[in-house]
């Protein structure tokens, strides 16, 4: 019987696992779309910008990740 048991056992471990690494791959999947989503918003806004670097490329992109951190901070 303590057999059978610990099979039964490990059989609901292994199936817990496999569940739990289905969601994790459905969030990556899910995080993945809303990154490329928001990469396709961005981009969009930035081929209609009229933008006058200052300082520089560098300079630029520090300024815009920068403002959009700021802004995700902002809308927590």
């Amino acid at each position: 019987m303590a057999a059978r048991d610990a099979t039964r056992l490990h059989e609901e471990y292994r199936l817990r696992l496999a569940m739990e690494k289905e969601v994790e791959l459905a969030k990556i999947d899910a995080h993945r779309a809303v990154a490329g989503a928001q990469a396709d918003v961005l981009a969009a806004g930035l081929a209609t910008a009229n933008i006058d670097i200052v300082g520089g490329e560098s300079m630029f992109l520090d300024r815009l990740v920068g403002s959009i951190g700021l802004g995700k901070g902002l809308a927590k």
